[in-house]
């Protein structure tokens, strides 16, 4: 057999695999798309619909989803949304999100491009807790948004969404995980009707703990790397008519957390180099910190939805308010010489309202219009550094008011060959005043 003729039957070959494995994949993704995604419903569109019937690149976790993959941290998302990047957050009080490589800097004096909307409630500084508590679902959606979701979704949007209280079945569920380094996490939640019909009501709460991993050499009753959260929410549900649904809700929560650095230099000819005795203590989970490193926050987040149905069209309005007080005071030379040390606090307040009209018909044409309102105060009452070498104590104090109001419109044909054609506009004007 000659070597060309051996090299065309080896491609023939090759391709015939990959054809086979594709066909095979294909065939899999198909049926996993009829048994799994068929059935997730998705609000990524201001309405319910099938996730396959979205024109858009969303990733959706229903609750069976969350429960199955054991999702129990927006951390949790890491590696298994696309293009994503969910980080930790900036001292307990502001969740780090990127998508496809845009936003996560979390600067308490900005916003971020990727928006977080809780129960359709925009979230002005994105998700300040990480536990996430009796959730119905998570919708990732990827690329800009900002015709139903505002300026603050160039990047994309994560909604957030909670079990909502049944007004005919009663239910609950509880679960408790343990695990090395004293990790605790205890979860229950409970609710059903009061009136059959026509009033319910949902209790959750929980409960997360997680031991320090590093030791503090200087002080040995101090743990490093611990955190501790507790978080508590309470819904009502009440359909005063057939045509009436009005949701009631209010949660709570508090985060603390102590943990440690590992600080680098910077050479003269700007290499930047991690001091070997900070390589040490990262290996041998040991360091010498001479002041607290450590935060804390309180959040309360209230709701009140109503949504009439009427002849071809919901009402839905909704209003929402946020407050967020947090603290942290860091040693920020890492090391156990009195050189540098920071501490501040803030508080974060925000009023939004959503009314919008979204269409309900079966027929080829769906539309959807709105209005939105965001009044948001942002208070730093102190922020303070103190360099010790350098002999200098500086303090920072700062207050940012941002009003926005914003009208939007988005229309849907489709047509029987599966072809559609979306068109949308937004327009917003935002006034921000600062004092710095």
């Amino acid at each position: 057999m000659s070597e060309k003729l051996f090299a065309w039957l080896s491609s023939v070959a090759l391709l015939a695999g990959a054809a086979a494995v594709a066909a095979e994949e294909q065939q899999s993704a198909t049926a996993l798309q009829h048994d799994v995604l068929e059935e997730v419903v998705v609000h990524s569109q201001r309405r319910e619909q099938r996730v396959l019937d979205v024109p858009i690149q969303v990733t959706a976790f229903d609750q069976d989803a969350l429960e199955r993959q054991r999702i129990l941290t927006l951390e949790d998302l890491q590696n298994k949304v696309p293009s994503t990047y969910f980080g930790g957050t900036t001292n307990g009080t502001a969740m780090t999100v990127s998508i496809r490589g845009v936003g996560g800097s979390v600067t308490v004096f900005g916003e971020e491009p990727v928006a977080v909307f809780f129960d359709d409630q925009f979230l002005a500084r994105g998700a300040s807790a990480t536990d996430l508590l009796d959730l119905q679902s998570i919708e990732v959606l990827r690329g800009p948004q900002g015709t139903l979701y505002g300026r603050n979704a160039t990047a994309g949007a994560v909604l957030l969404r909670s079990n909502r209280p049944s007004l005919t079945t009663f239910s609950g569920q509880a679960s408790v995980l343990l695990a090395q380094r004293d990790e605790q996490r205890i979860e229950a939640a409970a609710g059903g009707p009061l009136i059959d019909g026509v009033l319910g009501f949902r209790l959750a709460g929980l409960y997360s703990k997680v031991g320090g991993y590093y030791d503090n050499t200087l002080n040995t009753s101090a743990e490093l790397g611990n955190t501790e959260s507790s978080r508590v929410r309470a819904s009502l549900a009440w359909a005063p008519t057939e045509r009436t649904d009005i949701l009631a809700l209010v949660e709570t929560g508090k985060n603390d957390g102590r943990g440690a650095q590992a600080r680098y230099a910077i050479d003269s000819d700007n290499t930047v180099r991690i001091p070997q005795s900070r390589i040490d203590a990262l290996e041998s989970r040991r360091f010498a910190l001479d002041s607290p490193h450590e935060y804390e926050s309180e959040d309360t987040r209230a709701l009140l939805s109503l949504t009439h149905a009427f002849g071809g069209f919901d009402l839905v309005v909704e209003a929402g308010y946020t407050h967020t007080d947090a603290a942290a005071q860091t040693d920020s030379d890492g090391t156990g010489s009195n050189l540098i040390y920071n501490w501040g606090r803030f508080t974060d307040e925000s009023f939004t309202q959503d009314v919008r009209l979204v269409s309900t018909g079966e027929g080829p044409f769906r539309w959807i219009a709105g209005a939105s309102l965001l009044q948001n105060q942002f208070d730093m009452p102190y922020f303070y550094i103190r360099n010790v070498p350098g002999g200098l104590n500086l303090g920072f104090f700062s207050k940012l008011d941002t009003r926005a109001a914003a009208a939007y419109l988005e229309g849907s044909y489709s047509w029987d060959n599966g072809l559609s054609l979306t068109l949308g506009g937004r327009a917003t004007e935002e006034r921000k005043k600062a004092d710095v």
